[in-house]
């Protein structure tokens, strides 16, 4: 019986150490990138096709006690077919994805070698 209940208190444990998933298009990281960029003028609120919103986690590294800093690539679809796309960086917990404030790092241009 000590066994199972170790086992069990063992995987509970392991469940709690999962990343936080905070990549959802209206998460705390992508709204507020929105937020930043119609307030700065680089896009406009009836623009952006919310509905085409991308967001990728690059990566999450826990930084404390179920506190995790994440990275996203964030790209907004507009109606006219122009995308922006930004980098947010934020602190997220098991309990919310706004563990603090989220910075914006918007790219301008992105280079590619698609024959490779």
């Amino acid at each position: 019986m000590k066994f199972i209940s170790g086992f069990f208190l063992a995987f509970s444990s392991l469940s709690f150490a999962v990343s936080p998933k905070c990549d959802a298009p209206t998460s705390w990281a992508p709204s507020m990138a929105y937020v930043y960029l119609t307030n700065h003028n680089v896009i406009k609120k009836d623009e952006v096709d919310h509905s085409k919103t991308v967001v990728n986690r690059m990566a999450s590294e826990k930084i404390g006690n179920d506190i995790y800093r994440q990275i996203h690539h964030v790209s907004f679809k507009l109606k006219t077919g122009k995308v922006v796309e930004v980098i947010t960086s934020n602190d997220a917990s098991s309990e919310e994805c706004s563990q603090g404030t989220v910075d914006v790092f918007l790219i301008s241009t992105t280079y590619s070698d698609h024959s490779a």
